[in-house]
């Protein structure tokens, strides 16, 4: 009875020295705190394989897509391809998915809205099909700004931008070169045996500006 008294910190050791506050509660709280750890970590793969689940069983709408221009159809198309094949991407990564088409008050519609999976920052994704001009820029940061005052400034968090075009214009890239907020990438379709390296060789840009889509033309649409 000794012993077990003294773990739960109610008495003294033989001798009459005085107990600290006993090894029970301790150990109990650290086994509480490492349970409640592993639970978190548990629930979010388990939301992340639901979500890729419910992606990876969307129904394959007609997406339009030319094979020889290597563009889509409509900008809906690039938007539901994205969102269908968001985990299989390098963004999908490090973004987490929230929604698309959200509107934004006055300001219009938001493509694709994600958080960053670290930081929490809301990531405002503004697509266009083809080339992407300075205009965009304008853009994107009106949503950026809606997304701040409507969401970001309540929950303590930051709000980022991302371009994805299949062709990046020199005016975008010198309005984007001043905001480290917002990022540009370039959507390319990659045939089997292409590198990263290679592409950015060939279409003059930085090999981190890529937005790489792989599979066949049947695959992708």
């Amino acid at each position: 009875m000794d012993v077990l008294m003294l773990f739960v910190g109610q008495t003294t050791p033989t001798g009459g020295s005085p107990s600290a506050t006993g090894l029970f509660p301790i150990a109990l709280m650290l086994g509480l705190v490492v349970f409640l750890l592993l639970s978190a970590r548990s629930r979010k793969k388990r939301e992340q394989r639901q979500k890729e689940e419910m992606y990876s069983r969307m129904p394959r709408t007609d997406l339009r897509y030319d094979a020889v221009s290597g563009t889509f159809a409509r900008e809906a198309d690039l938007e539901n391809y994205l969102v269908r094949n968001w985990y299989r991407l390098d963004f999908g990564t490090p973004l987490e998915f929230v929604a698309q088409q959200v509107p934004c008050a006055e300001l219009g519609i938001i493509d694709v809205l994600a958080r960053d999976r670290v930081t929490r920052d809301y990531v405002v994704v503004e697509l266009k099909k083809e080339q992407a001009d300075d205009v965009v820029f304008g853009q994107l940061s009106r949503y950026m700004g809606g997304i701040q005052q409507d969401r970001a400034t309540i929950e303590g968090v930051g709000v980022c931008g991302i371009i994805v075009a299949r062709t990046i214009s020199s005016r975008l890239r010198a309005a984007a070169s001043v905001n480290p907020k917002v990022g540009l990438r370039q959507y390319v379709w990659v045939a089997k045996g292409e590198s990263r390296a290679s592409l950015a060789q060939r279409l003059n840009c930085s090999p981190g500006d890529l937005l790489l889509l792989h599979g066949t033309v049947d695959q992708r649409c």
